[in-house]
Formats: structure tokens, C-alpha cells, sequence
């Protein structure tokens, strides 16, 4: 289940791990975005968002006391609930087959980038742009973004923060759909042993624009053979 308002890629993480719950008979609701709203007292939180950030120690405590368990896909966010005394379990992003949502098609742009908007990110877009390359942002709706990912060259995957963690959540929509992308070096992006290339952030613009002109392999090969599993 979900609090507050789901971007897409968490509506899909919830749709799988609802399935791997059932498969094994566990009728525990798993919580989204649990800092957006009340977490049914037992329940097992999923959490995605960076501590200091999003939410403060308090807020983790107070969730931590409700939850029956908290799983987290950051090493560096289990790190953060094991200094308040809470033995959050380290959940990675994983496959599953309901992650493949279409086909790749002919292209009809070049870069397609999906997730929210700040300055950072859109001064790699601007460049992108600067040197020639049609660039659309996708919308909310997840049917229109898919639409707009399978007939693009190539995507990117660069965090919000300067101190943020990989985007891993976004990184698997990619992958588990044979979308080519660059990756931002940053905290934690040794987890996405599938991706196709690597760049810093000053690099981006250098790095995407070779992707268009040489095409890259997608990850979904290397990404399938690993699959998402919870933790018992």
C-alpha cells in the first residue's frame, strides 16, 4: 500500500511486492511513502527516502514503534536506523516480471527523463538540448510516460540531491524495460550492476549525447537475473 501521492515506479514496486506477499501467504500490508500518512499499527514499512531529507530521526522512531518490521533499499539509510536503535533490513530493488510493462519501438526522440524537476537535473536536460538532442520530461500518468520511453534512443538516471543515493527505483523501470540509460556515479550506485554506462554528474551531457550517437545495450539481461526477493 501507499501513502500520499505515488510516483509510477512506486506504484510498480508495490504491485511487486503485493505479488511476492501472496505467492508466500503473507497478508501484512507492506507501506510506501509511510511519512505521508498513518501506518496501520503491524505493518511493514518499505522505505525509499533519504532520512534528513524527507523525514528526521523522530519521524523514524515514531514509524519504527507502529511497524512490525522496516525494510529499507539503502545500505547507508540501514545504517541510519541501526544509530537509533532499529534493525532495519536491507530490501534491494530487484526484478519481477510484472516490471515489464512494453516494447521498445522505433525512435521518435532522443532522451526521455522521468522523475520530479529541480535545478540540478534541468541543467543537464538544458545542455542536452544545447547540443542538438530532442529532450521530453515524461508526465505522472504511467501510460503516457511508457508510450514516451519505448520510442526514445536513451534516458538517464542522476539523483535529485547532491547527497542523495542512486535512484535504484527508477534504474529498474529502466532496465526491466530494455530502455538504455546513463547512470550518475554517486553513493550506492554499485548496486546497479546492469547499467549500460557510467558518468559524473559535470560528464552527463558528454555521456548521453555518445549514447545517442552509439547506441547502448540496454541492462535487462543482467537486471532479470535478479530477481527481487524480500526478506524472510
Amino acid at each position: 500500500m501507499i501513502l500520499g501521492q505515488p510516483s509510477p515506479c512506486f506504484v510498480e514496486l508495490d504491485e511487486a511486492v503485493a505479488q511476492l506477499q501472496a505467492v508466500r501467504g503473507d497478508d501484512r500490508p507492506v507501506v510506501f511513502g509511510w511519512q505521508l500518512g498513518e501506518v496501520p499499527r503491524g505493518a511493514i514499512i518499505f522505505n525509499l527516502d533519504l532520512p534528513g531529507i524527507h523525514f528526521g530521526l523522530g519521524d523514524m522512531r515514531a514509524v519504527a514503534d507502529r511497524a512490525c518490521e522496516v525494510w529499507d533499499f539503502s545500505l547507508r539509510n540501514v545504517a541510519t536506523w541501526k544509530a537509533i536503535g532499529v534493525s532495519a533490513k536491507h530490501v534491494p530493488v530487484g526484478y519481477h516480471p510484472s516490471m515489464t510493462r512494453f516494447e521498445r519501438r522505433e525512435p521518435t526522440v532522443d532522451v526521455v527523463f522521468m522523475g520530479s524537476m529541480n535545478e540540478r537535473r534541468h541543467a543537464v536536460l538544458q545542455g542536452l538540448e544545447g547540443r542538438g538532442l530532442s529532450v521530453v520530461i515524461s508526465p505522472d500518468d504511467r501510460a503516457q510516460r511508457d508510450e514516451l520511453l519505448a520510442q526514445c534512443r536513451c534516458s538517464l538516471n542522476c539523483i535529485f540531491y547532491p547527497n542523495g543515493v542512486y535512484p535504484m527505483l527508477r534504474a529498474a523501470h529502466l532496465h526491466a524495460n530494455r530502455i538504455p540509460f546513463v547512470g550518475e556515479v554517486a553513493p550506492e550506485h554499485e548496486q546497479d550492476v546492469a547499467c549500460p554506462m557510467w558518468s559524473s554528474y559535470d560528464n552527463l551531457v558528454d555521456a548521453i549525447v555518445d549514447a545517442c550517437e552509439t547506441p547502448l545495450l540496454d541492462g535487462f539481461n543482467i537486471f532479470s537475473q535478479r530477481p527481487m526477493v524480500l526478506p524472510t
